[in-house]
């Protein structure tokens, strides 16, 4: 969509429009649809592959 054309569209209800198509919630001037997409990360035994974007915390006491 141009940015000339956003002062003519009513932003309200171009987003209650979206939100009836795609589920979610409003957080702030943000939205979040829900989606069926799950990723079980740590089944509480056995953590996953390592990779370039995982953060490892060593927890214990001394």
């Amino acid at each position: 969509m141009p940015e000339d054309a956003l002062p003519y569209i009513n932003l309200h209800k171009a987003g209650l429009e979206y939100a009836n198509q795609h589920p979610g919630v409003f957080v702030g001037n943000c939205y979040a649809a829900y989606t069926d997409f799950t990723v079980c990360l740590y089944n509480g035994t056995t953590l996953p592959e390592d990779s370039d974007w995982s953060i490892k915390v060593k927890t214990g006491c001394p």
